[in-house]
């Protein structure tokens, strides 16, 4: 008896699972499980909008034959879709693998790009990346005023206060620069020294060496300031903030173990470097050849040369300073005219490479 209710019940279910049901047009759909072919499903085949009989390719289950006619993934080819395709401006078909790639060719081809990234249509082509930060209220001052590099947008503290803070208004103001009042504790997470003023800026641009090297000529007595080394960053802006100061003509750093342009040197500098041509070369020995193609001499900074108050610098001149600790490398003293040195007390080993600089700024310039 308990074996022919079983078997009562099993037929029963499979005769439920067979059954047809309509759809929403009032057509029948079989099965289920929507497996392409299979004797469940009665080959799972279904009628789309345009009458036409579909049968699911993959093999695989389905929620039902109507989401299969739907088909909510949009993906090319499948009636929702249709296809994927459209036409372009001069009539051309263009097929996409899915409907978010299709939205994304027409916003790029309108000029639609909501990335704006460069070559897009938003951007017109032209790449602009803001990856530095100038902060301090006189680097910020200092860089509008010269005006050589882009500038983004500048963030001002709501506790600022002061004429140099009305001057950068007035000044971003004149130039379209976007000015944003932000809270003071914003300002903390770019630097705690900011002042209350901070600027999103482009790079800085370095000077190739052949023209820095004409565009001092322009002088009678071209000066120009060679580091060694020098990988403090204040240190660095320290030295060019002499050099502006002292009249120098511009300042070649190394690429390699050593400082680059950066806000630090920015800040320190209180935007000096804005006004002075600065190149940045590979080899500081190739550069000292050229140098003296072009009819430079070169003198180097070092303990144990010629007191520097006793040299006429009274020609073209390139001065290098040492690195903070090594000073000068041999072969770049190997290379040099003149060693010429700061006269002290033997108390001391040696100067800060920017006081050191200062005195021969400052040496070389009463005698030009």
């Amino acid at each position: 008896m308990r074996e022919k209710r079983f078997r009562d019940n099993k037929r029963r279910r499979g005769a439920e699972a067979r059954r047809s049901d309509k759809n929403d047009n009032g057509e029948k759909e079989n099965g289920h499980s929507g497996r392409a072919g299979s004797p469940r499903s009665n080959g799972a085949s279904h009628k789309n909008n345009n009458g036409e009989k579909e049968k699911d390719p993959s093999g695989l289950r389905c929620r039902s034959a109507i989401q299969w006619r739907n088909n909510p993934s949009g993906r090319a080819g499948s009636p929702r879709s249709n296809g994927a395709s459209h036409k372009n401006d001069n009539g051309e078909k263009e097929n996409y693998p899915s409907e978010r790639s299709r939205r994304s060719a027409i916003q790029w081809r309108n000029g639609n790009n909501p990335s704006g990234r460069a070559g897009s249509p938003r951007s017109n082509g032209a790449s602009q990346e803001f990856t530095d930060i100038v902060y301090g209220r006189n680097p910020v001052l200092e860089l509008l005023k010269a005006g050589k590099r882009t500038v983004n947008k500048i963030l001002i503290s709501k506790t600022a206060r002061g004429s140099a803070v009305e001057e950068i208004c007035d000044l971003a103001k004149a130039k379209g620069i976007a000015v944003h009042s932000v809270a003071p504790d914003r300002m903390d997470k770019y630097d705690f020294n900011s002042q209350g003023i901070i600027a999103e800026v482009s790079a800085i641009e370095y000077i190739d060496i052949d023209d820095l090297i004409e565009k001092s000529k322009a002088n009678e007595k071209p000066f120009l300031i060679i580091l060694d080394g020098i990988s403090d960053p204040h240190n660095l802006g320290a030295i060019i903030r002499n050099c502006v100061a002292f009249n120098a003509d511009g300042v070649i750093i190394p690429k390699w173990r050593a400082a680059g342009i950066n806000e630090t040197v920015s800040k320190t500098s209180v935007g000096a470097v804005e006004h002075i041509p600065i190149s940045r070369v590979s080899n500081i020995n190739q550069t000292i050849d050229l140098l003296k193609k072009n009819g430079f001499w070169i003198a180097g900074a070092e303990n144990g040369g010629g007191k520097i108050s006793g040299i006429d610098f009274a020609f073209p001149l390139a001065f290098i300073i040492g690195s903070e600790g090594a000073g000068l490398h041999n072969l770049v003293k190997e290379n040099c005219d003149y060693i010429a040195s700061i006269p002290q007390k033997s108390v001391l080993s040696s100067l800060n490479a920017s006081c050191a600089a200062a005195i021969i700024l400052y040496e070389v310039s009463k005698l030009r």
